[in-house]
C-alpha cells in the first residue's frame, strides 16, 4: 500500500515477498510464514536500513484466516524519531548527572577551603575581646559582636553548603513504559 512504500521508500516491493523488501533477520519476527500458518500473533520491535537509513519500527503481526488459507496483516509503525529523542535525553541525562558530580564536587571543596580562615576570623575577634575586654568601649564591644555574629552565620552557611554537598540524588531505575 502507498504508505509502505512511504515508510520503507522502495517502489520494487510490488510482486516481491515480504522478507525480501523488509530485513527481518535481527528481529523477533524470524519465520513470519510459520507464524501466519499457526495463527499465532506477534509483536516486536527491530532495527533495519532502509535506503541506507537507520529506521527504529515496531511490527505488529495479526494473523486471520479466509476459509483454507491463512493470512495476517503486518502492521509497521516506525518510531525512529521516538528512539532518537530518547537516545538524546540518555545523553542530556548522563551530561547532567556529571555536572551534578562536579558541583556536589565543588561546594564541598569550596565549603572545607573557606572554613579555615573563617576559624581565623573567630578565633583572632575572640583573641581581641578577651585580651582588650576592660579597654574596649561599648562601640568597639559592638563591632567585635558583629564580626563573631557574621563569622557564626557564615559558619551555618558552610555547615549547609557541606551537607548539601553530601547529599545524591538517587531516584528509581528508568523503567521501560509502553507508549501505544
Amino acid at each position: 500500500n502507498e504508505q509502505f512504500a512511504t515508510l520503507f521508500s522502495s517502489s520494487a516491493f510490488e510482486g516481491n515477498t515480504l522478507q525480501s523488501v523488509v530485513d527481518h533477520t535481527d528481529t523477533a519476527l524470524p519465520d513470519l510464514a510459520d507464524a501466519i500458518a499457526d495463527e499465532t500473533a506477534l509483536a516486536t520491535e527491530f532495527t533495519t536500513t532502509i535506503d541506507g537509513e537507520e529506521k527504529h519500527l515496531t511490527a505488529q503481526l495479526v494473523p486471520y484466516s479466509t476459509g483454507t488459507e491463512p493470512k495476517a496483516f503486518l502492521l509497521y509503525t516506525d518510531i525512529t524519531d521516538l528512539r532518537e529523542t530518547q537516545a538524546e535525553l540518555e545523553s542530556q541525562m548522563d551530561q547532567l548527572e556529571e555536572s551534578n558530580e562536579r558541583l556536589q564536587q565543588f561546594a564541598y571543596i569550596a565549603s572545607h577551603d573557606l572554613q579555615e580562615p573563617l576559624r581565623m576570623v573567630s578565633s583572632y575577634m575572640s583573641l581581641l575581646e578577651s585580651e582588650y575586654k576592660d579597654e574596649l568601649d561599648d562601640e568597639a564591644q559592638e563591632y567585635i559582636d558583629f564580626a563573631a555574629d557574621g563569622a557564626d552565620r557564615m559558619q551555618q552557611m558552610i555547615d549547609a553548603l557541606l551537607e548539601y554537598s553530601r547529599v545524591r540524588t538517587d531516584g528509581e531505575a528508568f523503567a521501560e513504559t509502553d507508549a501505544n
